[in-house]
């Protein structure tokens, strides 16, 4: 900052110090200065707030009174302006008394030249305008956040308008859906009775395919009115008991005959420390489920979907710190639970650039995808806005050409007293050797990973001829204990296979059978036991497996 002339008051009570001091001003170049002298303390008290000068010089000593004393009395009237303390000799105690006052500088004149008086001036003034130019700013600043309040006020009035008329937007429109669901439902229904009757060949694929574009309309019906609601605030979640494994089960049952027929495995996993008796909407999980589960069918066509529940990782409370709640007489006392869902795919990936908006309202990875494989993205979006009322978070991790996981967490809550009551007693399977026959690496890797927790010694093959070969290559002092077979082999045939196994086996060796049987297929369970085979359904959580493994070997 440059500083070329400068009005100066001097209040100095020796005219020889003034004299002095006047000459070496003469001798700073590049700074011309007007100088006005006052030679009292009680002249001076009448000056002090001259607004035209651009620096004080006081002399310390001022017969009735001092410098220090003026300094004080000056920045007590507002004076910003730079203040320097003359002296005629150093003190230290008076100079830090000056700086505490408030002073731009202190000087002892027996020192004093041109060049340290000029040094000492430039600074204080820059020091001073630099002080001005921010007191500048911060009224700047405090007037821009006067109108930034005011334009967040008109915002927030906007914001309310707009929400208000998103709001009569969705009745509107959950209204409207409504009408048309209701002629809709005649439509396909006329459309199966249609069906029934006499028809040709031709007339029927007409048929078949007029109620397969009404069913994919009424989804899309449905799935309007659950965004509608959501938006407007009607979705309220209830807190109802509810055994949560039969959520998996029902899972299984709704998704593993759709994913056989593209194909496809269906395996459903719930680690062995999620609750099962919870709290919660288990008929808005179920939806969310179904949307992904769905989703994940629909954009692959070759390898797996996996279901994985566990418990989430909270790291804002641990668990044995958690109060409990009273939610009613009926339920009991209860603790929160936070669960973590999973669900897997093999499918067609989703761009990195992507991943975010495909939880956009009306939006897919690739729009391209809307006629190859149908839909219109509402189902991702409505399970984000339920997961959210569940005090949850969604999240995906995908790898185009490669598949997806989809990921979230919600709250539920836990019944205490039932879920000790069903408390698993430990389990010792040391010594145990298990052979499992399964074609699913991601249910071999969960199973073995869990078994051999409780010491089992387990060995897992994908096909019947891997596991005959297995037990045929078995060591009489190394038979298996158990064998445990998945009833959806592509090339099982049950019977003869189980006797494949028992002719196969060591002499007088024969292990224990357990029939692991998927939900959606029959399993004769009575003609299993005729060939002493016990059978439990897909998905099995561990604990039931290993009861199952148990009771299997007595």
């Amino acid at each position: 900052m440059t500083i070329t002339r400068l009005n100066v008051l001097l209040i100095e009570d020796d005219e020889d110090d003034y004299l002095i001091i006047k000459s070496l001003f003469s001798r700073i170049r590049d700074l011309k200065c007007n100088i006005q002298w006052i030679a009292s303390y009680h002249e001076a008290l009448k000056c002090v707030n001259d607004s035209d000068k651009d620096v004080y010089l006081l002399d310390y000593r001022l017969g009735d009174g001092n410098g220090v004393d003026l300094l004080r009395m000056m920045r007590a009237n507002s004076c910003t302006k730079p203040i320097i303390i003359l002296t005629g000799q150093g003190d230290h105690e008076v100079d830090m008394e000056a700086m505490e006052a408030g002073a731009s500088d202190y000087l002892v004149k027996g020192e004093l030249n041109a060049q340290i008086l000029e040094r000492s001036i430039r600074y204080a003034v820059n020091i001073s305008q630099t002080i001005d130019t921010l007191q500048h700013a911060r009224d700047e600043l405090a007037l821009e956040v006067d109108e930034r309040k005011k334009a967040e006020s008109e915002l927030l009035n906007a914001k309310k308008a707009a929400e208000n008329a998103s709001r009569i937007k969705s009745e509107f429109l959950s209204n409207i859906s409504h009408e048309i669901r209701t002629p809709m439902c005649t439509i396909i229904g006329m459309s199966e009775l249609l069906s029934e009757s006499t028809l040709s060949k031709e007339q029927k694929v007409y048929v078949k395919t007029s109620m397969q574009a009404g069913n994919d309309l009424l989804h899309l019906i449905d799935e309007i009115i659950n965004i509608s609601k959501i938006e407007s605030s009607q979705v309220v979640l209830e807190e109802v008991p509810f055994e949560f494994d039969d959520l998996p089960l029902k899972m299984a049952s709704l998704f593993e005959k759709r994913a056989q027929e593209k194909g496809l495995q269906f395996t459903c996993h719930v680690a062995p420390d999620v609750p099962s008796k919870l709290v919660g909407d288990p008929g808005y999980l179920e939806q969310i489920l179904t949307n992904f589960i769905s989703n994940a069918i629909k954009f692959t066509e070759h390898g797996e979907i996996g279901l994985d529940v566990r418990l989430a990782n909270t790291n804002n409370k641990a668990e044995e710190n958690v109060s409990p709640k009273h939610v009613s007489k009926e339920i009991g006392e209860v603790e929160e639970c936070h669960l973590q869902f999973s669900v897997t795919d093999t499918g067609v990936g989703i761009p990195a650039q992507k991943l975010q908006s495909i939880f956009d309202s009306f939006s897919q990875a690739d729009s391209s995808n809307t006629r190859e494989y149908g839909g219109v993205g509402l189902g991702i979006t409505i399970s984000k806005r339920l997961i959210e009322m569940m005090d949850g978070e969604v999240w995906v991790e995908s790898e185009e050409g490669k598949g997806s996981t989809f990921y979230f967490n919600v709250k539920l809550w836990q019944q205490v007293k039932e879920n000790k009551k069903k408390a698993a007693p430990d389990i010792d399977l040391h010594g145990m050797k298990l052979l499992i026959i399964d074609d699913s690496l991601v249910y071999q890797s969960i199973v073995k990973n869990e078994l051999s927790q409780y010491g089992a010694s387990v060995v897992m093959v994908q096909s019947c001829a891997d596991g005959v070969e297995a037990l045929v290559g078995s060591e009489p002092d190394n038979v298996f204990d158990l064998v445990v077979i998945d009833y959806l082999l592509p090339e099982m045939d049950d019977t003869k296979f189980i006797e494949e196994i028992r002719d196969k086996s060591l002499e007088g060796k024969q292990s224990p059978i357990l029939l692991l049987g998927a939900y959606c297929k029959y399993i004769d369970a009575a003609r299993m036991a005729e060939f002493g085979v016990a059978c439990i359904k897909k998905p099995v959580r561990t604990a039931n497996l290993i009861f199952e493994i148990k009771k299997a070997l007595g």
